[in-house]
């Protein structure tokens, strides 16, 4: 489990990178998450993310990103991952993408966790997923936010 959080603490950092240069991924889930021979963590699969630093204006923001987020709810976005309110509008955003980051620690950890190890994990594990995958989008907790918690010391 060790080396699973490591892996996700990688993962994260990615993440945050993306969002610090306003990149949103948009179909983050375990099986974009990579593993090196070294261990290390990383994530993939970009064909539907979003740069929204290329727009010029809020409008046509809003315009492309519903565009894609169209496409990404027909080809790309993955429902067991998918937050509430991009089900509801189809539009992803960096809280979308933190969800699906919360849906994925929650479903590594099911199939990780050995039994003797539950005890020790289980509150960390659940305060990351809870702050990660709350109704409200903007309660989320940010990527740099999430790095800091007691689930990666």
């Amino acid at each position: 489990w060790h080396k699973v959080r490591s892996v996700l603490l990688d993962a994260l950092c990615g993440l945050e990178h993306l969002h610090d240069n306003l990149i949103i991924h948009g179909d983050v889930k375990p099986a974009n998450m990579l593993v090196d021979d070294r261990e290390r963590g990383a994530l993939a699969d970009f064909d539907i993310s979003i740069d929204t630093k290329e727009r010029t204006s809020a409008k046509s923001v809003k315009r492309r990103l519903e565009t894609i987020s169209m496409r990404a709810t027909a080809l790309g976005m993955t429902l067991d991952f998918a937050a509430p309110e991009l089900l509801s509008s189809g539009e992803v955003t960096t809280h979308t993408d933190m969800f699906a980051y919360g849906k994925s620690i929650e479903s590594v950890g099911t199939s990780c966790i050995a039994p003797q190890e539950t005890t020790e994990v289980d509150g960390p594990t659940t305060d990351l997923v809870a702050a990660l995958t709350s109704i409200a989008p903007k309660t989320r907790q940010t990527a740099a936010e999430a790095i800091g918690m007691k689930f990666f010391t």
